[in-house]
């Protein structure tokens, strides 16, 4: 199965590609995993707010016996990312003229787009095309492995992640994308000890964002306090903008914009945990799988990792009943362009036939 990404926060516009930051363009374009696709429409609005005390009672949600908390934020959506920097120094793409960045970015948005369906000999075609005008570029050999992956020829597209991971080895935020692509392919391929391994090296590279985002947190909230003292929060519009309170909302954006960027980071690393944990499942590793779980958040509102690993953990112990009830529960809270991509390594594990 070929999951839906929880990661693409940015709308496959055509864009210069002169106009987009490496990090962002990779996250924009093809997201963390190669194996995913653009957005589905939003869902409604129709989910269930952990905090609805009455939907709980109903037994609507499926929560452990314990108690829930008082105040548990509604569910959310992954967080949003602003609008690209400008970058015209990317890596691998120094060479080219503007005309040529501006082919290369529309191509890929092109590309992008065949991919959300079965476009897939057309997409090829197109990379062949861009990478004439690149050269070695880690963003075409990453995508072109995407195209191999979703033709579930995985011997090619290991091929060309592992170009990708050689192209950006002193790059380590480039590097990730390929890599755990590599991971994800050996994943499916059931070599369950490798992937976990691979996961786990990826997961290390996320630690800082865990130290991060406290500090970014407090940061951001002693701002909004210097900002609602100076009435910020509800200016009057018929007179000029202080210019300290400006100042104060210019300070402002960029813990934000980094803000944004680490718990996007974080939702990928919750994924790979909840990969991890199912090798452990697959390999009858119990204890170690049993640990993981117990440190999982069921009351996280951005990730589903915690509903779908006690799916997981019920399917593995034949348990069926009980593991569609933590799958459509989670169907209730979540949106499911994320359910899908938990769900997508339920069916590579072979706990489910396809997507619910």
């Amino acid at each position: 199965m070929v999951p839906k990404s929880i990661f693409t926060t940015t709308a496959m516009t055509p864009l210069p590609l002169n106009r987009l930051s490496t990090a962002v363009l990779a996250a924009a374009l093809f997201t963390t995993s190669a194996f995913a696709q653009l957005p589905a429409a939003a869902p409604d609005n129709s989910k269930i707010d952990l905090q609805d005390k009455d939907a709980l009672e109903k037994g609507a949600v499926k929560i452990d016996p314990v108690a829930v908390p008082a105040v548990i934020p509604g569910a959310g959506r992954p967080a949003a990312i602003e609008p690209p920097v400008a970058d015209t120094n990317i890596p691998g793409l120094e060479k080219l003229t503007p005309a040529q960045k501006q082919t290369v970015g529309k191509g890929i948005a092109e590309i992008s787009g065949y991919m959300r369906g079965v476009r897939l000999q057309e997409s090829l075609e197109k990379l062949n095309e861009l990478e004439e005008i690149t050269g070695d570029f880690h963003l075409i050999f990453n995508m072109r492995g995407a195209v191999f992956t979703k033709m579930r020829d995985f011997k090619a597209a290991r091929a060309q992640f592992e170009k990708a991971v050689a192209l950006t080895k002193n790059r380590p935020n480039d590097n990730f994308h390929p890599r755990f692509n590599i991971a994800e392919i050996n994943f499916v391929e059931k070599n369950w000890a490798q992937a976990r391994k691979e996961f786990n090296e990826l997961i290390a590279f996320t630690d800082p964002v865990l130290e991060k985002l406290p500090g970014l947190r407090k940061e951001i909230d002693a701002i909004a306090l210097q900002i609602e003292e100076f009435g910020g929060r509800d200016p009057d519009p018929t007179k000029p903008v202080d210019p300290k309170l400006l100042a104060l909302y210019k300070q402002q954006l960029e813990p934000i914009r980094q803000k944004l960027a680490a718990e996007n980071e974080l939702g990928t690393r919750r994924l790979m945990e909840y990969k991890v944990f199912i090798t452990y499942l697959q390999e009858k590793k119990m204890d170690e799988a049993k640990k993981i779980l117990d440190s999982f958040d069921q009351y996280d509102t951005n990730s589903p990792h915690f509903y779908f690993a006690s799916a997981a953990s019920c399917f593995a112990k034949d348990q069926k009943e009980d593991g569609e009830e933590w799958l459509a529960s989670a169907s209730k809270v979540y949106p499911k362009e994320i359910t899908d991509v938990f769900q997508d390594s339920l069916v590579e594990a072979g706990w489910l036939q396809t997507l619910q």
